[in-house]
């Protein structure tokens, strides 16, 4: 019993820290620019690297290793609130704002998600072609490790987690590795391109931002109403604080 609340403690004592320092690496600024939440994953793959074997030594009960366990835990619940949050971020003005670019978002849509698997077939082919006749050459590690290199490019999440269900055990662990190097680039390369374009573009924030709310003032007039009823109707204080907070600093 001693050895698994100590566990649990190490685990709890893990997943925040990284979540502390990881989200102080975002908030520094360099010539404008910053990694933001993305650092929180830069500190996690650092831990990982450099603490992988501590960390799993921690969870050694009568010689039996329950780590993968408990980060199977930490995923499935970091994916629940990371799907909740997006869901209550996008849900007050989804539909309205689908009604006025429906077509832009489907299009850009299907685009993206075509592009990407069809990258992902082609390196396949590519990698059986190169490999096949290889010695230890599995091909369906290598489909694996791929479409974990198709999650983490999309910096999907989800689709990570169902990636993982789908293949056998064996493979989990190359699904992750895939997604752990796509997602690194996919996540600050989009952080990056986001803003260092305005400054490509030479684009005046401010007077975007002044244009964007008197579109939302034109087009979403009842989106403060609609935000505050959805905030009444929580039943969490901490998720009535997230929806409060979200209503008003728009």
């Amino acid at each position: 019993m001693s050895a698994t609340i100590n566990a649990a403690n190490f685990l709890m004592l893990s997943v925040f820290g990284i979540a502390a320092v990881g989200y102080l690496l975002g908030r520094v600024t360099i010539k404008g620019i910053s990694l933001g939440t993305a650092g929180v994953f830069v500190i996690a793959l650092i831990y990982g690297a450099f603490f992988g074997t501590h960390f799993n030594s921690k969870f050694v009960i009568e010689e039996i290793n329950y780590a993968s366990q408990a980060l199977k835990i930490i995923e499935n619940l970091g994916l629940v609130f990371f799907v909740t949050s997006v869901g209550f971020i996008a849900g007050p003005n989804f539909f309205k704002n689908m009604k006025h670019n429906f077509k832009s978002y489907v299009l850009l849509g299907v685009v993206i998600i075509l592009s990407g698997g069809i990258t992902a077939v082609l390196c396949l082919l590519v990698g059986r072609a190169i490999e096949a006749g290889q010695p230890g050459y599995d091909p369906n590690q290598l489909t694996a490790m791929i479409s974990g290199l198709l999650a983490g490019s999309l910096t999907s999440t989800p689709a990570f987690s169902a990636t993982k269900e789908a293949v056998a055990a064996q493979y989990q662990d190359a699904v992750t590795v895939g997604y752990g190097i796509a997602y690194l680039f996919g996540v600050i390369g989009v952080v990056l391109f986001v803003q260092l374009m305005p400054r490509v573009v030479h684009a005046d924030l401010d007077e975007e931002r002044r244009k964007l709310r008197m579109w939302k003032q034109a087009t979403l007039p009842s989106s403060r109403e609609s935000c505050w009823s959805l905030t009444i109707s929580a039943s969490r204080p901490l998720l009535l604080r997230l929806c409060s907070a979200f209503c008003w600093a728009r």
